[in-house]
């Protein structure tokens, strides 16, 4: 039974599974309680065994967090937005400039200067080969992911989390895949990055689902897509709101916490946890009833 199901983002080989399995329940459960405290309609709370993790930095090999300090201090009120508008602009020029070859290795100064920080991101979307790929599937970090992915999607999944680039994944899974989602919730989602992410997306799907490369980004057939974001968020850059982009059926919440200075703590999903916007989200998900599974519009084996 995995009536949840978290997809994780970069960076995470300083936790194992297991470890990041309960610092999520647990900060899920304290959010729902917190919640739901006092109220007549108080929902029955998820148990650990109702929440299933995609975690795949185990493929990527050993790694270390990186905690980037982008600058010294405080910011006054007054500069913050100010502030926050120069790191995304900043972020989007260094993503015109960054060149990622088939190898998912830096290919241009710019890409190198970032490297440290999206590594990740550009092997899965290049498709490259993992440090430790699972047996018997395509090394490509692409499918190597998406198989895990589409193992825990159960017919009692009701719900999908998408953190950093677990967004990215989730996404394009449940594009993909058989499921019976209702609620699709992306936080912290770099999604939108143009030429890192979205464009090589944009082409993959088209390839995959047999769609011209000029039309629209596909719907993931979930009934609800709430995307929440912190503007303090540097790593959730540099397009925030996807509604615009994607579809306008889409949620876009903006939500207060952190400061750029720390975008470690700011990014963590243990964060975002503490509003409600994603806890409603969450628990309104869970209160979906059953619906036919879709289609699965493809096959690993076609993927290949």
């Amino acid at each position: 039974m995995a009536a949840i199901v978290f997809v994780h983002g970069m960076r995470m080989q300083h936790h194992s599974k297991p470890v990041l399995h309960a610092k999520w329940y647990r900060a899920l459960l304290a959010g729902l309680k917190a919640m739901t405290a006092g109220r007549a309609d108080e929902m029955p709370l998820p148990r650990m065994q109702d929440i299933e993790l995609v975690y795949w930095a185990d493929l990527f090999g050993r790694g270390r967090p990186v905690e980037t300090v982008v600058t010294k201090g405080g910011l006054g009120d007054e500069l913050r937005s100010w502030y926050y508008g120069f790191l995304r602009a900043a972020v989007r020029a260094a993503d015109r400039r960054s060149i990622w070859g088939e190898d998912g290795r830096p290919h241009s100064v710019v890409a190198r200067l970032v490297e440290a920080l999206v590594t990740q991101s550009a092997i899965y979307m290049k498709n490259a080969a993992v440090a430790k790929p699972d047996p018997g599937i395509d090394p490509g970090a692409f499918f190597q992911v998406q198989q895990r992915f589409r193992h825990v999607l159960r017919p009692d999944t009701r719900v999908v989390i998408g953190h950093s680039l677990g967004s990215v994944i989730a996404y394009e899974g449940l594009c993909l895949w058989k499921h019976h989602v209702d609620t699709f919730v992306t936080v912290g989602s770099p999604i939108a990055t143009p030429r890192l992410i979205l464009q090589p997306m944009r082409e993959r799907l088209a390839r995959l689902l047999a769609l011209p490369t000029a039309q629209a980004l596909p719907w993931p057939s979930v009934k609800e897509w709430r995307n929440v974001f912190a503007s303090a968020d540097v790593w959730s850059v540099p397009v925030t709101r996807l509604a615009p982009i994607f579809d306008a059926r889409i949620v876009d919440v903006e939500v207060m916490h952190g400061m750029p200075t720390r975008p470690v703590e700011t990014h963590k999903l243990t964060s975002y946890l503490r509003h409600v916007e994603l806890l409603e989200a969450i628990a309104g998900g869970l209160g979906a009833g059953a619906r036919p599974a879709l289609e699965m519009t493809t096959s690993l084996e076609a993927l290949g």
